[in-house]
């Protein structure tokens, strides 16, 4: 987990030192990380509060997405970004930061911007389409299939 995120800010430092040459660019960069899906407060990873936590519709909660963000948006704002991190974000919240980021990118970057987003241990893929799962969104539930008919003869 931590390793892709390294690797990811790792290229994306590259990136900016690659056109550092030149007056410098815009460097922005936005990071989501969700340790707290069902909004409790407690980052509470036992068995029984997976089981818990699934049995309630949410996704069980994580140990290290926040913690990784805060890590990589550091670094990043050392290397000259200006670095928005949110966590533990709900859908609202979410969809807010995100269209307020993408609106600033679009209005004040410019054509030489380095402008980059991650999220760490959030999202979902469905019919190979990628989604990120906010802090409280409750999962559908799974309809289980009825057993088939097998024929024996």
């Amino acid at each position: 987990m931590l390793e892709g995120l390294k690797k990811f800010a790792m290229a994306v430092l590259a990136l900016a030192a690659s056109g550092a040459a030149s007056a410098e660019p815009a460097r922005m960069a936005l990071l989501v990380g969700i340790s707290d899906y069902n909004g409790d407060g407690v980052i509470d990873t036992s068995p029984e509060a997976r089981q818990q936590a699934i049995s309630e519709g949410f996704a069980p909660d994580l140990r290290n997405p926040v913690n990784d963000v805060t890590d990589v948006g550091a670094a990043l704002a050392r290397a000259g970004f200006d670095t928005l991190v949110v966590t533990d974000v709900s859908r609202s919240e979410l969809e807010e930061v995100v269209a307020s980021f993408a609106q600033r990118a679009n209005t004040t970057a410019g054509p030489d911007a380095v402008v980059c987003s991650t999220s760490q241990d959030t999202g979902v893929q469905n019919d190979g389409a990628d989604f990120l799962v906010p802090a409280r969104a409750r999962m559908p539930r799974r309809q289980p299939s009825p057993p088939s008919m097998a024929d024996d003869d």
